[in-house]
């Protein structure tokens, strides 16, 4: 079970430094935020929300909510890519909104974050 304990924390550690590479490579000032909108946004979502919502409470990485959020806000700033991510905000609420919810009002001092 230890090595099962090992893997999954590497897992994380993993996910979470993935997480912050998105986040970092959608606030440089020169991405391209049409390119952004098009080309990752679907596959960012696809992925990333399903794993959020499927995952267990202790699981699901608090860098995936900023993630998002820095995609709406990038996004939101750019007048051509601005419809593009308003039409994904339903989707992020649906996967993220009353898991998260839950998480939270049934042990808010384990997800603090």
């Amino acid at each position: 079970q230890s090595c099962a304990n090992v893997q999954a924390k590497l897992l994380r550690t993993v996910r979470k430094t993935a997480l912050r590479l998105y986040t970092a490579f959608i606030q440089a000032k020169d991405s391209n935020s049409i390119l952004i909108a098009q080309q990752f946004l679907p596959t960012l979502l696809d992925v990333i929300l399903s794993d959020y919502q499927k995952s267990i409470p202790e699981a699901r990485e608090p860098e995936a909510l900023s993630l998002f959020a820095t995609l709406t806000e990038k996004l939101g700033q750019d007048k051509a890519a601005h419809n593009l991510a308003l039409a994904q905000i339903p989707r992020i609420f649906e996967h993220t909104f009353e898991v998260t919810l839950k998480a939270i009002t049934s042990n808010f001092e384990d997800f603090q974050e």
